[in-house]
């Protein structure tokens, strides 16, 4: 078998992605592969091959299984005992992993004594300088691997409640975190000190002091990401203008830097006179210890193993396969951490390497560029004989293939993680990729004369801040062409088979094709077409397979009640229209860039038609206000705001950010209407004969209707508003179905006269966990109660999902990682 180590990693990780398919799959996939093996025991057994050989994926996919089957039984219980100590003061007595410093918190990696899971730490930074009297001192204060005791409260991560929305709890859980402390005391409680892991964190510490010492504010932030794994000063503005222009990758200690630095520093030992052996251990120490202080990402630990495995190899004079190497390196990371196989930083990681291993050389055979072997030569028009410029061609061609290559193989990752695509990405990497390693050498330089000499350091970093200068110029610059990035949502796995479906038998008939050009005539004219015909071919290709991951059109009316903690977000999605009813949460302080814009790029929205504003209150505005302001990719084309609001300063302020992004505003009193593809939204009532000095009675009462389904929606009305609304006698459009409880459930509101004239099927209550206010209030529920509405809480239950299709109305919450069916 060519290859084993790899067919064990593929086989590991088909055990765990197995044991996460819903039990139907997984029955007939155990089914079909009973099946397949006894066909090939079969056959095999007759040819005389050794079985046990190929048994061995079998036993990994196996292994893989088990792992993570165990692994998920632990985070459960985890979870279990982090929920009975959730808010409590507890003692926690652990050894120290890992010291991250910060500007108001310090984080702390602590290995907790039974029964405490390991941890991750937060303590206010004047605690940490305690009794310290410089910040020398309180690097030393504590160390990697002392024992402390720490006091404080304890919290389960947070799962997300949203679609779209980061989930903190799979994240952390992947990396072996059992749930996070709030310390407020921190003591030493013995132990001793690592001397290997307390002087690689020094070393840190000092470096990033250094550049600290040196470098601009905003050059700063970059040059600790890259040199030291610390993204605690990157600025937010320069993370999203790496990320949005596809050149994130740059921003951390990636496998490309420590291969880089690592073969630097063999090739000096060796230029020293030591032997491959000699210079291969210093070189593997230094390798591993610089993965150590960059924070022991899944990317650096891959390119550690990596390169250590091809030292070795130098050593023992064997071929050093690029593929099993990154299979060892799975192996072992997955191994020890099984959850880490569904995180980003892993998928891209190990995903870019199979586009160089695994679909470049195919790439590379499709358009006759830097192949080798017999029968193969490269045939480039217009050069031939011409060593030098063929020389530099077939360069230009490897370099433009393996991005290619690595785009293919991470473009899903890319659009399952991100929702998004940055279409020119792959040009703008060609462009920075070749100028990385003098930033990084710039940034090391800097820090290895800074300690001497400030001015010795300022000249070290000069070169690589002009490097960053011209990426911030190139990034801005592709951020202006027309389609820079594509809002693709989040595809269904259904998507992604089909891409990887094609992908796989594209390359493989081509390949096949190639393998057969010595045997059939006809296929060599057929395969030595023009290298512009094969490239076109290969341009088709990659477009209809991108067009399978496009998002699919809605059918129908979809309605989602997000989870915003305190406060109010509503979206209406039909076949061409999105409209946002409010969008703020007094609690989530970073609710537009964290639930909203994830929400609606998952979806694969960057355009919402109408953003309409209930009321000014900051609980329903705030994350509207940063779509209308930050750079997001997100466009609203028309706000609307309350008629009664007019003379309120809080309404001009977001009328001027919506002209600033281009939208058009309007002003909504009752009887206006809003229509989208049979979504019919109408003002019932806008506050009139209510206190307009009160910024909740400009709340609209607004009716959605499609079809024979009716909604209302009340903003924060008053018990004064609903009964203005009363007598007014403004008749509904279509019978409620589903009631908005107005002001977050608030006591005031919502009055028996209210319900009874509404008498909906269901009520949805939007408030946050632990709220000062006390929503939803029990005077409320005790009302819904005795009219016998049933009622959801998107405290509890996270987002709520309306979805109508012709008459069929189904509601469903987002609790965790599932969609759960309430009614139909």
């Amino acid at each position: 078998m060519k290859r084993p180590l790899l067919f064990a990693a593929w086989g590991f990780v088909l055990g765990e992605v197995y044991l996460r398919l819903p039990m139907v799959w997984q029955i007939l996939t155990l089914v079909l592969l009973c099946s397949g093996g006894m066909v090939l025991w079969m056959k095999w057994n007759k040819s005389g091959r050794n079985l046990v050989v190929w048994m061995m994926p079998l036993f990994f996919v196996l292994f893989g299984v088990v792992c993570l089957w165990q692994e998920q039984r632990q985070v459960e219980m985890w979870e279990k005992f982090m929920e009975t100590c959730e808010g409590e003061e507890r003692v926690v007595y652990g050894k120290i992993m890992a010291i991250q410093p910060g500007k108001e918190d310090w984080r702390l990696d602590l290995e907790g004594e039974k029964p405490y899971p390991k941890l991750v730490v937060y303590v206010k930074a004047e605690e940490m300088a305690e009794e310290a009297e410089s910040q020398a001192a309180v690097v030393e204060k504590y160390g990697i691997g002392e024992r402390i005791c720490v006091i404080g409260e304890l919290k389960q991560f947070r799962h997300p409640g949203n679609p779209g929305e980061f989930d903190y709890a799979a994240y952390y859980h992947a990396q072996g975190y059992g749930g996070q402390m709030y310390g407020e005391v921190v003591r030493k409680a013995g132990g001793s000190v690592s001397p290997y892991f307390q002087g690689i964190y020094r070393l840190k510490r000092r470096a990033a002091d250094i550049l600290e010492r040196i470098c601009g504010k905003e050059d700063l932030g970059i040059f600790q990401s890259v040199v030291l794994g610390d993204k605690s000063s990157l600025e937010e503005d320069t993370r999203k203008l790496y990320q949005r222009n596809g050149i994130s990758h740059l921003l951390a200690v990636s496998g490309l830097h420590i291969s880089m630095i690592s073969l630097a520093v063999y090739g000096f030992f060796r230029k020293l006179g030591l032997s491959i052996g000699q210079a291969g251990i210093g070189a593997g120490f230094l390798t591993i210890s610089y993965g150590i202080l960059s924070g022991n990402s899944a990317s650096a630990i891959r390119a550690v193993v990596m390169v250590c495995l091809r030292l070795t190899a130098d050593r023992f004079g064997r071929t050093y396969d690029l593929l099993s190497a990154m299979a060892v390196a799975a192996l072992l990371l997955l191994v020890k951490f099984p959850l880490l196989l569904f995180q980003a930083s892993f998928q891209l990681s190990f995903g870019a390497i199979m586009g160089i291993g695994a679909v470049l050389p195919m790439l590379q055979a499709w358009v006759e560029v830097g192949r080798t072997g017999a029968g193969h030569t490269v045939k480039i028009k217009g050069i031939e004989g011409k060593q030098r410029r063929e020389k530099r061609w077939k360069g230009i061609g490897n370099a433009v293939l393996s991005g290619l290559a690595i785009q293919i193989a991470t473009f899903p990752v890319i659009a399952y993680h991100f929702f998004e695509y940055p279409v020119y990405s792959m040009l703008l990497n060609l462009l920075v990729i070749p100028f990385m390693g003098g930033v990084l050498i710039s940034g090391i330089l800097c820090v290895a004369v800074g300690g001497c000499s400030l001015l010795c350091g300022r000249i070290a970093i000069g070169g690589g801040h002009y490097v960053l200068a011209l990426y911030r110029i190139l990034c801005e610059s592709f951020q202006k062409l027309p389609g820079a990035v594509w809002v693709l949502g989040r595809p269904k796995m259904w998507q992604i088979g089909a891409y990887v479906c094609l992908w796989g038998v594209a390359l493989g008939v081509k390949w096949l094709l190639l393998e057969k050009e010595d045997e059939e005539e006809g296929l060599q004219k057929w395969k030595s077409g023009s290298i512009t015909g094969q490239a076109i071919s290969l341009v088709m290709i990659c477009v209809v397979s991108a067009l399978f991951l496009a998002p699919r059109p809605v059918y129908g009316l979809q309605t989602t009640f997000l989870d915003v903690g305190q406060g109010d977000g509503i979206f209406f999605r039909t076949r061409h229209g999105v409209i946002l009813l409010d969008g703020g949460s007094t609690d989530q302080k970073k609710l537009g860039q964290q639930v909203l814009e994830p929400y609606l790029k998952s979806n694969g929205i960057s355009k919402v038609s109408y953003a309409i504003v209930s009321h000014g209150d900051q609980d329903h505005i705030s994350g509207l206000s940063y779509l209308l302001e930050s750079d997001s990719g997100i466009q609203i084309q028309n706000l609307i705001l309350p008629i009664r609001g007019k003379e309120d300063p809080i309404y001009a302020k977001l009328g001027q950010q919506a002209k600033n992004a281009g939208a058009k505003v309007f002003w909504m009193k009752q009887g206006d209407q809003i229509r989208v593809d049979g979504l019919n939204l109408r003002c019932l009532y806008d506050g009139a004969g209510t206190d307009e000095t009160e910024r909740n009675n400009h709340s609209l009462l607004i009716q959605a209707s499609y079809g024979e389904f009716g909604m209302l929606l009340t903003g924060d009305m008053s018990a004064d508003g609903e009964l203005q609304w009363l007598e007014q006698k403004d008749t509904l459009e279509k019978p409620v179905q589903i009631l908005k409880i107005a002001h977050h459930g608030s006591g005031y509101s919502s009055t028996e006269p209210f319900l009874k004239e509404i008498s909906p099927r269901l009520a949805v209550i939007s408030c946050g966990e632990g709220n000062r206010y006390g929503h939803p209030h029990v005077e409320t529920l005790e009302r819904l109660e005795k009219e016998g509405i049933p009622w959801v809480c998107t405290r509890d239950c996270g987002a709520v999902l309306v979805e109508i299709k012709k008459r069929n109305v189904q509601v469903r919450t987002y609790k965790k990682w599932v969609w759960c069916k309430i009614f139909s």
